[in-house]
């Protein structure tokens, strides 16, 4: 049902796509990136403790110090998303999002971000079932209410709107059944959290933080670019091919989820070199099955966008490059290898190389003035993908002897 949700979110972004203007698609798609930066910080690496302490602290009967973990996550998110509704006001653009679309932006990666901190609960508590329920009925009332808006309104203002109530009223309903579970002393958890500040394990939390922030830059730097040097309409193009990057993270996330935990299992069994050896055959198995598929999918893809996107069929030249893009970053399960024998140190030598080779072979397309931006962006999504897959293939074999 978790992939079921995940592809009902990414099929509203084509439905957005369909029924808005190619400009006001370009204003969602800049909210929702600044949305997915806002939610990227996880409470400076604090979210990322508690999705791996509270399963520990539930089984333990730790639930009070579970749940005050909880709400000081809660209270570091909102911190989190204080210096942008402060920009908000200011009028500065970030990204090309300013005033009420910025403030609106904050307030959506807020509300998305504490829907993952209560939602956390059930699954913590091995309520698998529970779980997946919630996510899927998010995943319907976001994508209802924001379709509706979208059809009667058609303003990515009013959609993000839309999309924000729907999320807070999701948030409502886990939070009340999370109050239930606990009982009363439900109240006394702020304060208590506010008390426990100094014991968070920070320096833990910012390891990861780090490790957060380079991933999200490896996904994610070339839309932050292509904000900023695009217009709106152009942004747009952009935005509707990534989609295709899109739903690469949604498959690589949905296999890894039954990947990792097997992978994790298998260290202690038959150790670290048994994991290099099946985290490379799944990578590369995946991208050769991939790269075959890409070419029928390519013929369907610009028959569709000819069919239901005529807006977009500007966007066809570069469709092969998002293809191939897609194809490498659905088929890297690289890191698991890196996470899980503890050799993290070589997992961020590797983003960190991916991301200074990337910008490099961007910088060197301004070499040929006459490209067109959106072809220079074109390949600098394309290099992204293929260098971190690159790049984790070879420091997997060397890394592994």
């Amino acid at each position: 049902m978790n992939g079921f949700a995940a592809i009902l979110m990414m099929g509203r972004m084509l439905a957005y796509a369909k029924l808005l203007t190619v400009p006001e698609f370009g204003t969602l798609s800049i909210g929702l990136l600044i949305s997915a930066s806002l939610a990227m910080v996880n409470a400076f690496g604090l979210y990322l403790l508690m999705q791996r302490d509270l399963p520990y602290l539930f089984a333990a009967r730790r639930v009070t110090r579970g749940m005050i973990m909880m709400c000081e996550v809660t209270l570091v998110t909102v911190l989190c998303a204080v210096p942008l509704l402060g920009l908000s006001v200011t009028g500065m653009s970030l990204a090309g999002g300013a005033g009420a679309l910025l403030a609106l932006a904050a307030v959506h990666g807020l509300t998305n971000q504490l829907f993952g901190i209560v939602s956390t609960e059930s699954k913590s508590r091995l309520l698998q079932t529970e779980f997946s329920v919630t996510l899927f009925s998010r995943s319907c009332v976001v994508s209802v209410a924001g379709l509706l808006t979208a059809v009667k309104i058609g303003s990515a203002e009013a959609i993000l709107a839309a999309e924000i109530l729907a999320t807070a009223v999701m948030i409502g309903i886990v939070t009340m059944r999370a109050g239930v579970r606990y009982g009363r002393a439900a109240f006394r958890l702020p304060m208590l959290a506010l008390r426990h500040f100094r014991h968070s394990e920070w320096r833990a939390a910012g390891a990861l933080f780090v490790s957060v922030i380079l991933a999200f830059l490896m996904q994610n730097s070339d839309r932050w670019l292509a904000a900023g040097a695009l217009d709106k309409p152009a942004f747009a193009e952009f935005a509707f091919a990534w989609t295709l990057l899109s739903m690469a993270s949604t498959f690589q996330v949905t296999v890894n989820a039954n990947l990792f935990p097997s992978l994790a299992a298998q260290i202690y069994h038959q150790g670290a070199q048994a994991v290099r050896e099946r985290t490379g055959k799944t990578s590369l198995g995946f991208l050769l099955v991939l790269g075959i598929l890409a070419v029928p999918g390519y013929l369907m893809i610009r028959w569709g966008i000819g069919a239901y996107f005529p807006q977009y069929l500007g966007v066809s030249a570069y469709i092969p490059l998002f293809l191939a893009a897609a194809a490498f970053r659905a088929s890297d399960f690289w890191a698991n290898y890196f996470v899980i024998s503890g050799k993290t140190r070589i997992l961020f030598a590797c983003q960190i190389a991916v991301l200074l080779g990337s910008l490099l072979v961007w910088a060197l397309t301004y070499c040929y003035p006459a490209m067109p931006p959106l072809m220079r962006l074109s390949i600098l999504t394309l290099t992204l993908a293929v260098l971190s897959f690159c790049f984790g293939f070879v420091a997997a074999r060397v890394g592994g002897k």
